[in-house]
């Protein structure tokens, strides 16, 4: 039998060519080299006075994340009094009502964005 699909045949997803491997190690290298540069910029953000608090605190972040790893999350979730998750069914009409609930809860609370009006920024920036 010739042509059309055969079982086993062609290349298995995920399968790393030369092409992707070299690439890859073209990167990580040019990554390194770099590295120190790329630190010194978030440090300098870090110390600017003139950046907001919250991107000053990002670059803080991100430092941390890189000299410690970032912290992991555990969440233990149980029902009620300390039990077992109780599962149910919901219907169309149920999970639709609180849908609506949720995206009205969320359109009456007020944007973050209009808060970050630039106040924040030090005193001895020149502005």
């Amino acid at each position: 039998m010739r042509g059309g699909k055969r079982s086993g045949a062609g290349r298995k997803p995920g399968a790393r060519t030369i092409f992707t491997i070299a690439i890859k190690q073209s990167l990580a290298a040019t990554a390194k080299e770099i590295a120190p540069e790329a630190l010194g910029a978030v440090v300098q953000m870090l110390r600017d006075r003139c950046l907001t608090p919250s991107a000053r605190l990002d670059a803080a972040k991100t430092i941390l994340h890189y000299a410690y790893g970032k912290p992991i999350a555990a969440v233990e979730v149980t029902g009620k009094d300390g039990g077992p998750v109780e599962l149910r069914q919901m219907g169309v009409t149920e999970l639709a009502r609180r849908i609506s609930a949720i995206i009205e809860a969320a359109a009456n609370q007020p944007a973050e964005a209009a808060a970050d009006s630039g106040a924040e920024q030090g005193p001895s920036c020149p502005l």
